[in-house]
């Protein structure tokens, strides 16, 4: 096999070397009785399975790879003896496991495929199995099984005591992990030393830049660069090392290839750290939700001091406009409480949109998102309020009543205007009872000129000139003649659906449309111009019921 010894050894009281091929000479110090790795320049040396191999009591035990390769890349996280079937579970991955298989014995058809694959799915190392006395031969089921899962499979065919082989190798990680530890805490040293000199992301990246000699960049969930230099760009996405910073995550430290030790170490550390930073810079609370929620309340407050700065807030949670993508504010009501379906909203809308800010306000979900090109904005808008409706049917915490839409925005700044006609959307739809699902700033057009232009006065006058007869008839009666106008017209003068919004029979409504056109004086329900100053009239006749106006009408 090509990892095996290719090259002379040394064993002494104090001393082990081993030469392998790919990781070139590794040795261990003996002392306390442990053995310290290191590799030929005196580093603390990590741990693969070409290294467990290539260990003189291993090549002992004449190994032979059944199936797997790349074992120089493959790590080790520890090594672990067991003869239990059910061992997956008991294991966390990074493991090599030794075993006779005699927990194999007997067992029925599939078996040894199963418990092949539970290992694979718990991310072991590789399975490393001593044939001649369970199996004299190892059956065709582990290697299939093994290539078919991509576990790494290797036979011994001559007897070592696995509790040799864990007296060596324990050790040998252990002091893996303790030279780990050492570097993330100077790492963090140097880290938290620079935030409390107060340095901004991009004194963090220089720090971390001086301590692995490599080139790191920060981006935002989004893919926009936040501070450091443009990894991305200079370098393949497969030549990229990539940590996620923050829950969700908030944003991605990327780093390009280096040759030093310590990258893992100090990318993991410097992620952590700018975290921190993050959360700092967000109104100092750890929680992306409060930060959300705090950024949204200030745009719709316009508590902000420029434009610039409320952007790069949303950058550092992760949204970025696309300049190829449409932005728009959403405002969701649900049947339930928002609270209860914030996380709802939050997952369908990442599912349906990508990068989005989420937050409850006055008891309403608010939802920022880039619209997809390729579909229509209001279909889009009813796949998220389908999508909501799975989750939180999934949890039985209720279902979407109305999305409102503020205009779509072609930059930032249009996207805080669409928030605050989102908002004053959503205020008109609840009031009038809006029986559309989906309402667009469009839809509202009508109601938010009436409001803004027309005096109350004036269009209280309106009313009773159009639908005076009407309302004077359902006061004393009750026969909802205004309501079956109104649903009349909204469905298209359709007289079908109009009793089917009203729950009624089609004679029934047949009935209400001739006694309103007598009410009306004989009014035409086919003439054009009428039935337009009815529909205004009908429209503020609402807007005065809802309360958007001053004093209702009787």
């Amino acid at each position: 096999m090509g990892g095996l010894l290719a090259g002379r050894q040394c064993l002494h009281s104090t001393h082990v070397t081993w030469i392998t091929q790919g990781t070139g000479c590794r040795s261990g110090t003996r002392k306390n009785g442990r053995t310290v790795v290191t590799d030929r320049d005196g580093e603390v040396a990590g741990f693969t399975l070409q290294d467990l191999l290539d260990l003189p009591l291993m090549r002992s035990s004449r190994p032979h790879v059944i199936a797997g390769d790349g074992f120089e890349h493959r790590p080790v996280r520890w090594v672990h003896t067991s003869e239990i079937f059910e061992i997956s579970p008991l294991l966390k991955g990074g493991e090599v496991l030794f075993t006779t298989g005699l927990g194999l014995v007997g067992s029925p058809a599939g078996s040894i495929t199963a418990y092949v694959a539970s290992l694979a799915s718990q991310n072991v190392t590789a399975l490393i199995m001593e044939v001649g006395r369970t199996f004299v031969q190892l059956p065709d089921e582990f290697s299939e099984a093994a290539r078919r899962h991509g576990l790494p499979l290797i036979t011994m065919h001559q007897v070592v005591p696995f509790v040799e082989i864990t007296e060596i190798v324990h050790p040998l990680l252990i002091s893996h992990e303790v030279g780990t530890l050492r570097r993330s805490d100077h790492a963090f040293r140097q880290l938290i030393a620079g935030v409390l000199a107060g340095d901004d992301l991009g004194g963090l990246l220089a720090i971390a830049r001086r301590l692995t000699g490599a080139p790191i960049g920060l981006y935002s969930a989004g893919g926009q660069l936040l501070a450091g230099e443009d990894v991305r760009r200079e370098h393949a996405p497969t030549e990229i090392d990539e940590v996620p910073v923050g829950p969700e995550p908030w944003a991605v430290l990327a780093m390009a290839p280096s040759d030093e030790q310590v990258s893992t170490e100090v990318a993991h550390a410097t992620a952590s750290v700018v975290a921190l930073k993050l959360a700092q810079k967000m109104t100092g609370s750890p929680s992306r939700a409060l930060a959300v929620a705090d950024l949204v309340g200030d745009m719709l407050r316009g508590n902000f001091s420029s434009p610039q700065d409320v952007e790069a807030r949303a950058a550092s949670l992760g949204f970025v406009m696309n300049p190829r993508r449409q932005g728009v504010a959403l405002f969701l009501d649900l049947t339930r409480s928002a609270r209860t379906g914030l996380a709802a909203v939050t997952k369908a809308a990442r599912r349906d949109f990508g990068p989005n800010l989420v937050a409850e306000i006055d008891d309403r979900i608010v939802v920022l998102v880039q619209l997809r090109a390729e579909e229509p904005f209001e279909e889009q808008l009813r796949g998220l309020a389908r999508s909501v409706d799975q989750q939180l049917a999934s949890a039985g915490t209720g279902r979407v009543v109305r999305v409102v839409a503020g205009p779509v925005a072609e930059s930032f700044a249009g996207l805080a205007t669409s928030l605050t006609r989102a908002q004053h959307g959503a205020r008109l739809a609840r009031r009038l009872a809006f029986p559309a699902r989906v309402v667009t700033d469009r839809d509202l057009g009508l109601y938010d000129l009436l409001t803004r232009v027309v005096p109350d006065a004036e269009l209280e006058t309106f009313v009773e000139q159009q639908l005076g007869p009407l309302l004077e008839a359902d006061a004393r009666s009750g026969n909802r003649l205004v309501e079956t106008l109104n649903a009349y017209l909204e469905v298209g003068r359709s007289k079908t659906a109009a009793a089917e919004v009203l729950g009624v029979r089609r004679q029934t409504m047949y009935l209400r449309l001739e006694r309103i056109s007598a009410l009306l004086g004989g009014l035409d329900l086919g003439s054009h111009d009428r039935l337009t100053a009815l529909d205004l009239a009908v429209t503020a006749w609402r807007m005065r019921t809802s309360g958007l106006t001053g004093t209702p009408a009787r």
